[in-house]
């Protein structure tokens, strides 16, 4: 077996993640072969319920993998950090489509997420029937998102550990928001973070909707009904004001929220508005295709601050 160096230089990884170093050891004492099986493969396709053409393209490079010892160790070793490490002990892992160039493939992040399909059918015991049909859909799309969304023929890492949450049992979805128990978040409190997906069914009626729902949110995190609802995102970003229309849904939304905090991030402007998942320089060749990818653009090509809000719903 290589060395994590050797490993990381094998799928033309230059800039190692401090975690794949740090539990490399503890990975390897676990690791057996036998852990990938076929067995598994087929259960979590029937588990997830993917469609006929895109379970053989998951047994085809999956046996693909199959022969590369090197390739099943990493896999293993990402699936030992998603799943037997908590989450605030781990560190973001860079992604770049240099990866893989010569061994490996750029759904391999994929595999190692789904392999975790015991753990989440385990957490999804205590679901209904509707949760547990959303969050099979929230894995099905979750595998297609990134070619979907960027044209990237793989998963990146970051979008591999946002999935494990689902699975992890950390995130429910009702109505179009997501929801996450956070402890210790805004001033060493629990939270309840709203997470707000990409969706064209962004409305009023449905951010009611999905927000009248707390007592579920309540449920399924035992939590407290006093507890605080928080999100950090560029939908309250005050520079919006100036942009948007007074009616639009985006600032219905805002007016929902005590704003406490901002903090200058043009990344998740260039993800969420022009689905940019890399950090671009030329900001000409963004697209308008809206009113508001071009007055963003036009901040941002004018060095104009952009920022993300933080607030408390009221």
């Amino acid at each position: 077996m290589l060395n994590i160096k050797e490993l990381a230089n094998y799928i033309n990884v230059t800039n190692i993640p401090n975690d794949w170093t740090i539990y490399y050891e503890e990975a390897m004492e676990s690791f057996d072969e036998a852990w990938y099986n076929g067995d598994d493969l087929e259960n979590f396709i029937s588990f997830y319920e993917f469609d006929n053409d895109f379970a053989n393209f998951i047994r085809d490079l999956w046996f693909q993998i199959n022969c590369d010892i090197n390739l099943i160790f990493l896999i293993y070793l990402w699936y030992y950090i998603l799943y037997k490490v908590e989450i605030d002990k781990r560190n973001k892992w860079d992604f770049k489509l240099s990866y893989f160039k010569n061994n490996g493939f750029l759904y391999m992040p994929m595999i190692s997420v789904l392999m975790g399909y015991r753990i989440h059918e385990l957490n999804m015991k205590s679901y209904d029937l509707e949760q547990v049909n959303i969050q099979k859909k929230i894995i099905r799309d979750a595998c297609i998102s990134d070619y979907k969304i960027y044209g990237i023929p793989g998963m990146r890492f970051s979008n591999m550990e946002w999935v494990s949450r689902f699975i992890r049992g950390e995130i429910v979805q009702i109505g179009i928001f997501q929801y996450e128990f956070k402890k210790n978040y805004l001033d060493q409190e629990d939270v309840i973070f709203i997470h707000i997906p990409r969706s064209n069914e962004f409305t009023k009626d449905n951010i009611n909707s999905s927000l009248n729902r707390k007592d579920e949110v309540f449920k399924y995190f035992n939590a407290p009904k006093d507890i605080k609802f928080v999100t950090f995102s560029w939908l309250l970003s005050p520079d919006l004001k100036n942009i948007l229309k007074d009616d639009s849904d985006i600032l219905y939304f805002q007016n929902k929220f005590d704003l406490i905090f901002t903090k200058e991030n043009k990344k998740d402007f260039l993800k969420f508005v022009f689905n940019e998942p890399f950090e671009i320089n030329d900001y000409n060749i963004l697209k308008e295709e809206t009113s508001l990818q071009k007055n963003i653009k036009n901040k941002l090509i004018n060095k104009e601050k952009l920022c993300i809000g933080l607030g408390i719903l009221k």
